[in-house]
């Protein structure tokens, strides 16, 4: 019965209507969930990479925000204090943007069943709702990729989170670094505003706020190898962490 009224749910999000009676079976199969990775770009948000996560056609992006005013963004970014939220467009209008700005595109198709698979759509059409869709942004603890891990996490009963307390290897001022070497006023913000809320190390569980670790735990843990959708032709500079 459970699994009916998931159908009914996000059949009726699909067509953009309230959902359908509970009682009444969904003649659509289950959607196809699809995570996006991203490699760096040449801005200075995009130096970690970035993640997506799409059902069917329809692709949610917690990365988004107003990039109109980049300086003060990028202080609230640092503090973890700036406004982000969920997005949604067309698989076509995603890839296409991403690759106008030369990054490199994985995809990673979700090996779920039919109740996982709704349910994870039910989340995301949820986080999209207009009162949902707002956060606050943290580079660590809250970011587009954690969003995109925790969802993931908790539709397969916590089997990218098991196991994972070991440390990783670097520490997270390491990461910063790497990130923002190509940007010296930036990484001179960053030692100040994180001071040593940084010299930790985190583990496997908190590194995939990147999205490279992120795609390879998921390539690890649930069996979706990635696939290459395109390739970055500019050369990667010193500092982009992703490759």
């Amino acid at each position: 019965m459970f699994r009916v009224f998931i159908a009914a749910v996000w059949a009726g999000l699909l067509a953009g209507s309230p959902p359908a009676h509970a009682g009444a079976p969904s003649a659509r199969s289950s959607p196809r969930i699809e995570v996006l990775t991203m490699g760096p770009g040449d801005d200075a948000f995009s130096k970690f990479g970035h993640a997506a996560i799409c059902v069917d056609n329809q692709c949610f992006n917690y990365g988004t925000a107003d990039f109109s005013t980049p300086l003060p963004l990028s202080y609230r970014f640092l503090r973890g204090r700036a406004e982000f939220w969920v997005s949604v467009s067309s698989r076509e209008t995603m890839l296409s943007a991403y690759e106008r700005q030369d990054r490199t595109l994985y995809t990673q198709v979700l090996p779920l069943s039919d109740d996982q698979a709704l349910e994870l759509a039910a989340r995301l059409f949820r986080d999209a709702q207009p009162e949902n869709r707002f956060y606050t942004y943290h580079h660590f603890a809250d970011n587009c990729t954690t969003r995109v891990r925790d969802h993931i996490d908790a539709i397969t009963h916590g089997r990218l989170r098991a196991g994972t307390a070991e440390l990783y290897p670097q520490p997270m001022r390491a990461l910063l670094r790497e990130g923002f070497a190509t940007n010296l006023a930036l990484a001179v913000v960053g030692e100040l505003a994180l001071a040593r809320t940084v010299d930790r190390r985190p583990t496997l569980w908190q590194a995939m706020f990147l999205p490279r670790v992120l795609r390879e735990q998921i390539d690890e843990r649930l069996g979706a190898k990635p696939q290459v959708l395109y390739q970055r032709r500019a050369p990667l500079g010193g500092g982009d962490v992703d490759v």
